[in-house]
């Protein structure tokens, strides 16, 4: 008897082993994105007039600061497509049909006097404050994966990327700066002419800064909000923004004044 439920027990020890490893196994799993088009079926005029005549609130230009980074042209040009893909998916997925919604790209990192670090674009609504870094990664093959390659590197494929710790620094600075806020930080895959990578559960930007592919995350936000972001929030964004052509036609300062 006492045999007995030994034997059951071990079976049962097992079979919980198993369900939790394939668990584990499931939240690894990210389904890369087949989608190529990266501007969503707009030319980057098209996506500046739209964003000039959308109902939200827009400052900033995308890439607009990307020249005082001191990038190589290659990198320059990518983050300068990456910027605009974020744009265009903005646009795609009705986030800027909200009144209340502020944006702003290509912003000034508030912590670094020097103007070498920026913020690709920012997201306000309400008391939520998104910080958003948009990456234009273009996998060499299909149904690649991203994945940790250490403290400060990704890769995908045969390709390594270095991350670095400025998103956790620009959380930091905005934080000490809007300290009633909801702060959320995010790096973004956006959409390239190769695809977008999937992306394994443990990757993560130095300051465990999470990371997202673009329509996927804009597909879960809400549509709409309920009332404007902070007169401070406002007047910081817009002191930080490098290139303030877009909105400046419409009003020299949204939002509330109070």
């Amino acid at each position: 008897m006492i045999w007995l439920i030994v034997i059951i027990a071990v079976i049962a020890f097992f079979a919980a082993v198993g369900s939790v490893t394939d668990s584990e196994e499931t939240t690894v799993q990210a389904e890369p994105s087949d989608q190529t088009d990266d501007l969503y079926g707009m030319s980057e005029a098209e996506i500046v007039r739209r964003l000039r005549s959308c109902t939200a609130q827009v400052k900033g230009l995308p890439g607009g600061g990307l020249h005082d980074t001191g990038f190589g042209a290659m990198r320059e040009n990518a983050g300068r497509r990456g910027e605009y893909s974020l744009a265009a998916a903005l646009i795609r997925h009705g986030l800027l049909d909200d009144p209340n919604t502020c944006v702003w790209f290509s912003l000034r990192n508030p912590g670094d006097d020097t103007g070498n670090t920026d913020i690709d674009c920012v997201i306000a609504r309400g008391t939520n404050v998104w910080l958003l870094d948009a990456k234009h990664y273009y996998p060499a093959a299909k149904d690649l994966y991203l994945e940790s390659a250490g403290d400060r590197a990704v890769k995908g494929g045969d390709r390594t990327y270095v991350t670095s710790r400025n998103m956790a620094w620009v959380t930091n600075a905005v934080r000490e700066r809007l300290g009633f806020a909801r702060i959320h930080p995010l790096v973004l895959l956006c959409r390239t002419r190769g695809g977008v990578y999937g992306i394994r559960s443990d990757v993560r930007w130095p300051g465990d800064i999470p990371v997202r592919q673009t329509d996927q995350w804009l597909s879960g936000m809400a549509q709409g909000s309920d009332c404007m972001p902070s007169s401070a929030t406002i007047r910081l964004f817009d002191s930080l923004v490098k290139t303030p052509e877009i909105g400046s036609a419409k009003r020299a300062s949204f939002g509330r004044t109070a």
